[in-house]
């Protein structure tokens, strides 16, 4: 017998499908991925550490717990680790109840609950002397996101291989206020969700153009499922403009289903009676189906990275986080919109939730209305937000300390012994196998491994811990430094010692243009200057995003070694003596893990990474453009060899020019 579906339906198939769900168990609703990994660290504690310290079974445990359970479990997490601070501890006992809810199907009953939060209170926070004090949770308005923009627009020197890392990141600075992002890697904004609409405009130059986003991929919208759309007009200040960079990278995509191809066909389109509007659509699907873009969306973990060391280089005090433009966006909803708005644009079902965003310096002149005064809102909005911390002049990267502070993290008592273990280990593994790479998969390489991993964690630590110190100092020095430097007697001109902040030219034309572009006065420009100005800015952005190589910004004599590369005049000397017979280098060029094979040999672009992983992922996406088994040249002038696949070339890297790109393996677990 077969159902309507074509899916079995004897008896013995729902006998069988009815055993398998009671093997399930209780289903779990779905949590996010930072939920789930605090659980599995929560699980980690009790199962493997308190439960065999204690010899109990974690399970049993879990499901015969009792509230003198929960209080020696917390008890016994500040006896073994260093926590200070009383909300860790609290977070370890919300994590507790995660677990307990997802293992045994129930909640702790309310009773017990408040005698363990009376029993941390009560008891664990004066016996362990955790500390009460709330962190400071800064709120971010526009004139702080303006100073984000404006630096990375104009003075960011960091390399970005691809407009689509710059397009998203202020796209989604702007939109993280309203999306609550969840780290779930592969869900961002796609072009279905957008929809360009002109509205026509009879007495103007051209018609209006407006955006609809339908916020699809938010938190909690697999539980509850709800549709949020926004709508967005056009920004006279173009850093703000969301529109003109969704036009940019849907020109880049060739996203348009009409045969738009250029900003300026976008802006002379108009309306056409009988019609009230029309849309500018994009396809759900291509002549090759529907797929994503070649590239990867921008991570959430990248986005972060980006917002907080463009915030440190504009000199904040805090890095900024997404959370900051959420309670902003809050804050400036709340002033103009009811309740069910703001509800609605937070994404929250309970209104009592916007208290744990709002802001902790009152929005209101208190003191104006108790005295009946005029309020100073202006003040007010100053006073309350980051903005006024902001000093360019304060530390931002670890380079930026002195030659001392750098030189104390390698005279660390930590790294000397660190280090001293991974070269006893290093010695010994070339002793017994002729080297370290020999060594791999051994017990021995495995120790070796574990001592350079931890050595790296010390460093990484060490110098945020330095960095994070200078700027504290700096920040809690600065004000009396300055007060006391107006009242020296010696100081006699103030505009004699007036800050100027340092000029940058970027070496690409692309960039300088934007950057030109972005600096120019909006505010004084007549409708069709304006709209001069957002067309040639927007063929910037295009160009920039049609830029295949991009030079770098920090060129200098101690990225390419003498032993790494041969001088352009050695190089032009050699391949003019006689190119119709060039002669093989008796010594190729030898290059470093950081270096890219491709990339070395062709001047003023960037060849040499951070880390010898970046500069693997660069390789292996130029081998994209050759097949499996295809013929390659090897890029280096003095070689002459033509290898046959990717894993020769490889292989002559690594024995030719002393470089190492990924394995069979390795290429597989990264992703290419």
């Amino acid at each position: 017998m077969t159902a309507k579906n074509g899916n079995c339906s004897w008896p013995e198939h729902y006998r069988q499908h009815r055993r398998d769900l009671e093997n399930i168990g209780v289903f779990q609703k779905r949590h996010a991925k930072s939920t789930k990994n605090n659980i599995k660290g929560c699980l980690r504690w009790i199962g493997v550490w308190h439960c065999d310290f204690l010899g109990e079974h974690r399970l049993n445990f879990l499901v015969a717990a009792r509230k003198e359970d929960v209080m020696i479990f917390l008890k016994w997490i500040l006896d073994n680790y260093a926590i200070k601070e009383f909300s860790s501890l609290h977070e370890n006992w919300r994590q507790w109840c995660q677990l307990y809810r997802q293992a045994v199907g129930r909640t702790l009953h309310a009773k017990c609950r408040s005698d363990i939060n009376d029993y941390m209170t009560g008891t664990l926070v004066p016996l362990y002397n955790l500390d009460l004090s709330v962190g400071d949770k800064p709120v971010m308005n526009v004139d702080d996101l303006y100073l984000v923009l404006h630096h990375h627009w104009r003075n960011e020197r960091t390399n970005i291989s691809h407009l689509y890392g710059r397009c998203n990141n202020d796209n989604e600075g702007n939109e993280e206020a309203d999306w609550d992002t969840m780290s779930e890697d592969l869900k961002t904004l796609c072009y279905g969700q957008i929809s360009l609409i002109l509205l026509p405009n009879p007495h103007g130059p051209r018609d209006h153009l407006v955006m609809e986003v339908d916020l699809k991929h938010t938190k909690g919208h697999h539980n509850k499922p709800k549709r949020k759309i926004f709508l967005m007009s056009e920004v006279k200040e173009p850093i703000f403009d969301i529109i003109m960079l969704v036009i940019v990278m849907a020109i880049l995509d060739d996203a348009f289903e009409s045969n738009i191809r250029s900003v300026e066909e976008v802006f002379s389109s108009r309306v056409l009676a009988p019609r009230r509007s029309n849309r500018l659509k994009f396809p759900y699907s291509t002549g090759y189906g529907t797929r994503t873009h070649d590239m990867k969306p921008l991570k959430y973990h990248t986005y972060l990275y980006y917002l907080q060391r463009l915030s440190l280089a504009v000199g904040m005090i805090q890095a900024m986080r997404p959370y900051d433009l959420r309670r902003g966006t809050g804050e400036a909803v709340d002033n103009v919109a009811s309740l069910p708005l703001l509800q609605q644009v937070i994404g929250h079902t309970y209104a009592s939730v916007y208290q744990k965003y709002i802001n902790q310096r009152v929005q209101c002149h208190v003191q104006a209305a108790f005295l009946g005064m005029p309020s100073e809102n202006a003040l007010m909005n100053i006073l309350s937000h980051q903005s006024r911390y902001v000093d360019p002049r304060a530390p931002a990267h670890f380079d930026d300390l002195t030659s001392t502070q750098r030189a104390s993290i390698s005279s660390h008592p930590e790294i000397i012994r660190l280090r001293e273990l991974r070269d006893s280990l290093a010695a010994e593994a070339k002793e017994l196998y002729g080297s370290s790479k020999n060594a791999a998969g051994t017990k021995i390489g495995e120790l070796k491994a574990k001592a350079e991993a931890n050595l790296r964690c010390a460093k990484a630590k060490l110098k945020k811990e330095a960095l994070n110190a200078a700027r504290g100092e700096f920040f809690d020095t600065i004000d009396t430094k300055e007060i006391n430097k107006q009242l020296d007697p010696s100081f006699i001109d103030i505009d004699d010692n007036e800050y100027h902040p340092e000029s940058v030219v970027h070496k690409l034309e692309e960039r300088r243009r934007i950057a030109d572009l972005m600096k120019l006065p909006i505010k004084d420009l007549s409708e069709k200057e304006a709209l001069d100005h957002r067309l040639a800015l927007s063929n910037a952005l295009i160009d920039l995003g049609r830029v295949v190589k991009i030079p770098s910004e920090r060129i200098s004599g101690e990225d390419v070694t003498t032993d790494s590369a041969s001088p352009p005049s050695i190089v032009s000397s050699q391949t003019d003596k006689d190119p119709s017979s060039p002669e093989p280098r008796a010594s190729p060029i030898a290059l470093t893990n950081k270096h890219c094979l491709f990339c070395v040999f062709s001047p003023h672009h960037q060849c040499y990474f951070s880390t010898s992983r970046k500069a693997r992922e660069h390789f292996e996406k130029h081998l994209r453009t050759f097949g499996r088994e295809e013929p390659i040249p090897c890029p280096g002038e003095f070689c002459q060899l033509v290898l046959h696949g990717h894993q020769e070339l490889k292989s002559h890297a690594n024995q030719v020019h002393k470089v190492r790109y990924f394995s069979e393996a390795q290429r597989i677990r990264a992703g290419f």
